[in-house]
């Protein structure tokens, strides 16, 4: 009897040295609900405008034809305005005309006839000069014979000096020719290089009246009525053309 009290006494000391149980966990309880789901993503990527020209007047004129309809479909190439066109035409015939006279002037100034009759005179004046001189070689011993008076030789002398002096006169002429006509020359083919570059010019002044679309797409309304003074001071703005490809 002793022996089975002392065995209950050691089992209530133990339980009594162990610590309480611990506290269930919080659980969060979520509702399961079923429905579409949206999936995103990103990416690099470059964005590019509508092409967009500017049809500008690039001379200054009346306008006088649009020859297309406005919102419609033009072609690259397509003849979209007509600026008046009598003053370019003009100017472009006197251009023309006065590179012709600039032509002329430099085939002139290149002829050779004009050297030739001053290297002629030279020739002529050394034959003279030649000739009073052989007078004067052959009048001097006549002189100390008194076969001639001596005027005849001093009148010689005379023309021998005579004649030197216009070999230089035709050796300084020619010299002033050749330089003259270089210099004619020169002039003579800058007129022709400026008369070229004014043709050019007019000719490039009078394209200009017929404005072309320099892209395919869809036009604009137009910016300015006919008969308006367009290109004035600056590139009137006449239409746009986008570009639709």
């Amino acid at each position: 009897m002793l022996i089975t009290v002392t065995g209950c006494q050691q089992r209530d000391a133990t339980a009594a040295k162990q610590p309480p149980a611990p506290p269930p966990p919080a659980v969060i309880v979520a509702e399961i609900q079923q429905r579409s789901v949206q999936v995103s993503a990103e990416f690099v990527a470059q964005t590019q405008g509508v092409p967009t020209v500017e049809i500008r007047a690039r001379v200054q004129g009346v306008l006088e034809q649009v020859r297309f309809k406005e919102g419609s479909e033009v072609q690259r190439g397509q003849v979209l305005f007509v600026i008046q066109q009598d003053e370019y035409k003009a100017a472009l015939q006197s251009a023309r005309a006065q590179l012709a006279k600039a032509q002329a002037d430099l085939t002139r100034a290149k002829d050779a006839s004009v050297v030739d009759r001053a290297r002629a005179q030279l020739d002529q004046a050394k034959a003279d000069l030649g000739k009073n001189q052989a007078d004067v070689a052959r009048y001097r011993p006549l002189v100390k014979e008194q076969a001639i008076p001596q005027q005849d030789l001093d009148t010689a002398v005379s023309r021998e000096q005579a004649a030197g002096a216009g070999v230089q006169a035709a050796e300084a002429g020619l010299k002033d020719t050749v330089l003259s006509q270089r210099t004619s020359i020169q002039l003579a083919e800058a007129a022709v290089e400026a008369g070229k570059a004014a043709v050019i010019q007019a000719d490039l002044n009078l394209r200009y009246t017929t404005v072309q679309s320099p892209i395919s797409g869809i036009i604009s309304k137009v910016a300015v009525d006919t008969g308006n003074l367009v290109g004035k001071g600056e590139p009137t703005l006449l239409a746009t053309v986008s570009s639709i490809h």
